[in-house]
C-alpha cells in the first residue's frame, strides 16, 4: 500500500515528464492535424481549424511548461552547490521540461504563423 508521501511523488514525476515528452508529442500532434488539414484549407472552416490547433497546441505547451517551472521552483530552483538525488534530478528534469516546452511553443507559433498569411488556394 502506498502513503501519501509516494503519490505526491508520482504527481510531481509525471508532471515533470508533462514537459520533457508531452510538448513535443503536442507539437507532433499539431503538425499532424495543419498537414493534414492543409489540402482542404480553400474551405474556411477547414482553415480555423488550423488556426485553432495551433491556438490549442500552444496553450497546451504552455500549460507543461507551466507544471516544469512550478516543480522546478518547489526543488529550490537553482543549485548553490553540485549535488544529486532526486532532488537533483527533480531540478534538472524541471529546467529540461521548461526549455523543451517553451522551445515547442516557439516552434508552433511559427509554424501556424504561416497559415494566418497564406491560404493554400493561393495557387
Amino acid at each position: 500500500m502506498q502513503n501519501a508521501a509516494q503519490i505526491a511523488q508520482k504527481g510531481r514525476s509525471l508532471a515533470l515528464w508533462a514537459g520533457v515528452i508531452g510538448a513535443p508529442v503536442i507539437w507532433g500532434a499539431q503538425f499532424e492535424i495543419m498537414y493534414a488539414l492543409s489540402p482542404w484549407s480553400c474551405i474556411p472552416a477547414i482553415h480555423a481549424s488550423i488556426h485553432i490547433a495551433t491556438i490549442a497546441g500552444a496553450i497546451l505547451t504552455l500549460i507543461a511548461a507551466v507544471l516544469c517551472w512550478r516543480e522546478w521552483h518547489q526543488t529550490g530552483g537553482s543549485p548553490d552547490q553540485t549535488d544529486g538525488g532526486p532532488v537533483a534530478r527533480e531540478r534538472f528534469l524541471g529546467a529540461l521540461g521548461l526549455f523543451i516546452s517553451l522551445l515547442s511553443t516557439v516552434v508552433i507559433l511559427a509554424q501556424g504563423a504561416a497559415s494566418f498569411y497564406f491560404a493554400g488556394c493561393d495557387a
